[in-house]
């Protein structure tokens, strides 16, 4: 089995769809990568002991980070730590590259779009946010295998003719 290489344009790649064009792939992966990050939050608030009903009501405000933690003003007035202050940086700089509301009294978790995620709907919208990103987990790891493999053939080969 010798590795065989097929060039193509990007339409003849995906003739069923998907993203027309180069910018609608990068934006594709933003919001990816915005839910990615968001779920993390979402996951260390939760694991904080915060409920969906209270992670509904935070706003941006409601959150200190700096160089170390990342902490959460609760509603009766307890400052919780919710892990890495990078958590809370990352999702909010992703946000900003998405053009979404970044002021202090943003919520602090809204629609890859943008809009209010009622209370009653948050646990369903993390529960989709965590498969997003198990599944892009998943598929960058079939990825990284399949380029080893790839890479591991090609240095066989390059072997046998030396």
């Amino acid at each position: 089995g010798q590795l065989r290489v097929v060039r193509m344009y990007y339409h003849q790649a995906f003739p069923e769809g998907g993203p027309d064009t180069l910018d609608q792939t990068r934006q594709l992966f933003l919001r990816k990568g915005f839910l990615t990050r968001q779920e993390l939050l979402l996951r260390r608030l939760k694991d904080t002991g915060l409920s969906f009903e209270e992670i509904a009501a935070l706003r941006i405000a409601d959150i200190r980070y700096g160089e170390g933690d990342c902490r959460v003003a609760r509603t009766d007035g307890r400052v919780d730590t919710v892990g890495d202050a990078r958590v809370a940086r990352r999702y909010l700089e992703r946000r900003a590259e998405l053009g979404l509301d970044c002021s202090e009294a943003a919520p602090l978790i809204v629609e890859v779009g943008g809009a209010d995620i009622a209370p009653d709907t948050l646990e369903t919208y993390y529960t989709r946010a965590r498969t997003t990103r198990l599944a892009m987990e998943a598929s960058g790891s079939l990825c990284s295998a399949l380029l080893q493999a790839r890479n591991a053939t090609g240095e066989a080969n390059n072997l046998k003719t030396s």
